[in-house]
């Protein structure tokens, strides 16, 4: 059976807007990594106000990918001690990965703004060396605050947000990220009209990055996260 292993990237809003919602992004990286399979590979980056210039993977790892069946050739003994190591692997790599999480999670949240689209771009480059294939998941508050875009105190009068994605698609601040599946946690606003206007940004967003958002994968909460696997070209 071929392994189908996929490439899970993970970002983080590290911003001074987010600090009240450590327990939200702990939960959620929780799930991410129980999510995980043998063979996927989890990465994970902050969002910081320099994420242009200073982009990095705090964590990169990959859980062994699951070992071929059993053949001719093999004695059963045999099978089944390369079965007993692969889970030894998969269970020091998960251990790994925890370990990982506990101390980003630590880390201390000293980001004044929220660099969303510089992260997206930087992120899709890296999903296109994997075809696109892949999950790319933000853990953010979902406002952007960078240059001349604020998206806590602009107005958001007249076509500030067609205008907003006119602009970003002139200056290919908008990436392809078709294959691409997207989740997108932590989102909230001062009031519930705010608050609908930015989802609904957000959503047309990936509908021009050629990944549509799904239905129930924006929100406050990460719900019902799954790594999608499929078998093809890497």
């Amino acid at each position: 059976m071929k392994n189908c292993g996929t490439v899970v990237v993970v970002l983080v809003d590290e911003s001074e807007s987010t600090k009240a919602d450590r327990e939200l992004r702990r939960t959620a990286l929780d799930a991410i990594s129980r999510g995980l399979s043998p063979g996927d590979r989890v990465i994970i980056s902050p969002i910081t106000d320099k994420s242009l210039s200073d982009f990095r993977f705090n964590i990169d790892e990959r859980l062994p990918p699951t070992p071929p069946p059993m053949n001719l050739l093999d004695s059963t003994n045999d099978w089944r001690r390369r079965q007993k190591e692969h889970e030894g692997k998969v269970a020091s790599a998960r251990e790994r990965i925890n370990s990982q999480l506990k101390e980003f999670q630590e880390r201390p949240q000293i980001a004044q703004k929220t660099a969303i689209f510089d992260s997206l771009g930087l992120a899709a480059q890296f999903l296109a060396a994997e075809n696109h294939r892949g999950t790319l998941v933000l853990l953010s508050d979902m406002l952007e605050d960078s240059g001349s875009v604020n998206f806590e105190q602009d107005s958001f009068r007249g076509n500030y947000f067609g205008n907003l994605l006119n602009r970003l698609g002139e200056t290919g601040l908008i990436p392809d990220l078709q294959g691409a599946e997207i989740y997108l946690a932590g989102a909230r606003a001062t009031t519930p009209e705010r608050a609908a206007a930015v989802a609904n940004f957000w959503r047309r967003y990936f509908e021009a990055a050629k990944a549509p958002l799904k239905s129930g994968r924006y929100g406050r909460a990460l719900v019902n996260f799954e790594v999608e696997h499929g078998c093809g070209s890497s």
